[in-house]
């Protein structure tokens, strides 16, 4: 739907001002971390565990895409979404890759190039005309970059936001932490719980308790 109600589909372009879809569109990306999943090996593409939701809050459809650079990847690439709808899909747990949106798309009956014939599909973040991308998308295009069980140790997971491809739609993020691991009150770092069998009975950390209980004076006699 475009920015005055009227209906639109993948064989048809959207035709609102960049100014106006940038000014209504949103993609939300919605990230739930898991643990205890298998992973899996590089650009394979069965779903694998770790959840990802992409929204789409604007009132035009878009076409969000993804790449993946290392692990396993969802079973699609690219897929339209219309104003309001959500989409869940699934990654590894060492997944590596990027989600982008693309606008004013249309493509041809099997999603393999332009309805025209030509290379490009969309007018912002296309894929060599594709839906289902193979490669990653032609600038502008807003950018959520993330790399699960990443770094030296292979725990840390890192993400952002980058405008490095440029800018098309604005982006955000919420992260959901997994369902397994209850959430303290307070609310504190909520990616790294304390509780068992994360901590033990004797210890004490800014998890458990808030404020942490002040340590008395007999408590330091031994020293």
């Amino acid at each position: 739907m475009n920015a005055h109600g009227q209906s639109t589909s993948s064989s048809q372009k959207n035709h609102s001002t960049p100014a106006s879809r940038r000014a209504l569109s949103s993609l939300l990306l919605l990230l739930a971390a898991a643990t205890g999943l298998e992973a899996g090996g590089h650009n394979a593409t069965a779903d694998a565990g770790i959840p990802i939701k992409i929204t789409n809050s604007c009132p035009a459809t878009i076409w969000p895409a993804l790449a993946t650079q290392e692990g396993r990847g969802p079973t699609t690439h690219g897929f339209e979404l219309a104003p309001k709808a959500s989409r869940e899909l699934s990654v590894s747990q060492d997944w590596q890759g990027r989600v982008w949106a693309r606008t004013n798309c249309s493509f041809n009956a099997d999603g393999t190039s332009a309805s025209d014939g030509g290379r490009k599909a969309c007018d912002t973040g296309d894929c060599d005309g594709a839906l289902d991308c193979v490669v990653t998308g032609n600038p502008p295009a807003t950018l959520f970059e993330i790399a699960l069980q990443s770094g030296s140790n292979k725990t840390n997971s890192f993400y952002d936001i980058s405008l490095v491809d440029g800018y098309n739609l604005p982006l955000s993020l919420t992260h959901l932490s997994s369902p397994r691991l209850p959430i303290p009150p307070n609310l504190t770092n909520p990616s790294c719980i304390a509780t068992q069998p994360f901590s033990t009975a004797s210890s004490e950390n800014a998890n458990a308790t808030y404020p942490t209980p002040r340590t008395q004076a007999q408590d330091l006699t031994r020293w």
